[in-house]
């Protein structure tokens, strides 16, 4: 009985071994290989499709608002041009940005959002502009009353929150009823949510919620 007990134990930890060898685990502060991932399966690897040494670029990054903005990249041994369009996502120093697009359309810029929570719930954000309809209204000078009323469309600006799934790639808006979905394996999380307001301190909880569950919940780039 002893004999079969060693012998489980050292089977068992044998494909610990195993798999520390055949996979990273994604923590909240994994650095990605640097470079242009052309899809989400590339950038599950950690295998990008060019390194930044292959590529010429016009690119800008703010690390204090978690973003990048590309105008071109440009293959330098065949001096072809990578669509932007074929680009999911790139890696600056180790920090991954998913391609979100143009968010202004006067401007010829690619605009990518950093993954600032890695792990198996990931979270990007961005500020970006939606229209809304201000009402106007003229006034009657001798009487003060409204004469005539009349809207215009003014760009507001608003954060923009969202989650991936590492596992699946699937993007999500962050919402306290999104999050519950996607946490419900954990049923400590999920009453945690529930119990959550919409004051902007309990949504910096929420946002916690992902660290925590991120933590309890490993996931990993197998190779």
């Amino acid at each position: 009985m002893k004999q079969l007990i060693i012998i489980s134990f050292l089977g068992l930890f044998s494909n610990i071994l195993t798999a520390q060898t055949d996979s990273l685990l994604v923590t909240k502060n994994f650095a990605f290989n640097d470079g242009v991932y052309l899809s989400f399966e590339s950038f599950q690897r950690n295998e990008p499709a060019f390194s930044w040494d292959d590529l010429s670029t016009n690119l800008f990054s703010n690390p204090q608002t978690f973003m990048a903005k590309v105008e071109f990249v440009k293959v330098k041994a065949t001096d072809e041009i990578v669509s932007m369009d074929s680009i999911w996502g790139i890696s600056l120093g180790g920090l991954p940005y998913i391609n979100i697009g143009s968010l202004d359309r006067t401007s010829q810029l690619t605009n990518f959002a950093a993954l600032r929570i890695r792990g198996k719930i990931c979270y990007f954000d961005y500020e970006a502009f939606e229209e809304v309809a201000v009402p106007i209204r003229a006034y009657n000078p001798y009487t003060g009353e409204p004469y005539l009323e009349s809207s215009v469309t003014r760009q507001k600006k608003v954060m923009e929150e969202w989650l991936m799934d590492f596992n699946s790639g699937d993007i999500i808006r962050l919402t306290p009823d999104n999050l519950k979905t996607w946490v419900a394996d954990d049923a400590q999380l999920v009453d945690a949510i529930e119990s959550l307001g919409e004051e902007a301190w309990e949504w910096e909880k929420l946002f916690k919620c992902i660290l925590i569950y991120d933590d309890r919940h490993p996931t990993f780039i197998i190779k």
